[in-house]
């Protein structure tokens, strides 16, 4: 699969899960794509990913999600799959905060090391934690956003 998904049928090409997480309250939920693709299709709700959104609602009652995935799911653990979860999440928030104040902390490096398993080539988790640590706020964002994007190509997910 290149590029973003069309529909949450497209996750089937690389097996993935989909994670909706609150962009109130960070609060993140897995869900099975099967399960949620026949509980979609029963109430006869559409699949189109840029639509998609429209379905959750976080308990805190925002209904600001993010949807993102995690490839490869079904053969993870759950546990390894939680922890590849939150590691993605950490460096996603990580990045968002990239220029505005210092990102390079031993959580980012522990998040990098766990999303570096899954890389192809693991190269841009340390390219990406050796960014962070630069001086010019500009600079840094950018090549931090620049290395977050080739972490998401080498995982398989689409770009944010």
């Amino acid at each position: 699969m290149v590029g973003p998904p069309k529909s949450l049928r497209d996750l089937r090409k690389i097996e993935a899960n989909l994670i909706v997480t609150c962009r109130a309250c960070r609060h993140s939920r897995e869900f099975d794509r099967e399960a949620l693709i026949a509980d979609l299709m029963r109430r006869r709700r559409n699949l189109d990913w840029y639509l998609l959104h429209h379905h959750f609602r976080c308990a805190c009652g925002s209904k600001d999600v993010r949807l993102s995935v995690v490839a490869f799911a079904d053969k993870l653990g759950d546990e390894t799959r939680q922890r590849f979860a939150e590691a993605l999440e950490l460096v996603r928030w990580s990045v968002g905060r990239a220029g505005k104040e210092p990102i390079q902390t031993e959580a980012l490096r522990v998040a990098l090391a766990r999303l570096s398993c899954h890389c192809a080539d693991p190269s841009w988790c340390n390219r990406l934690y050796e960014d962070a640590g630069g001086s010019n706020p500009i600079a840094v964002s950018a090549s931090v956003y620049g290395g977050w994007r080739g972490i998401l190509r080498q995982l398989g997910l689409p770009d944010e």
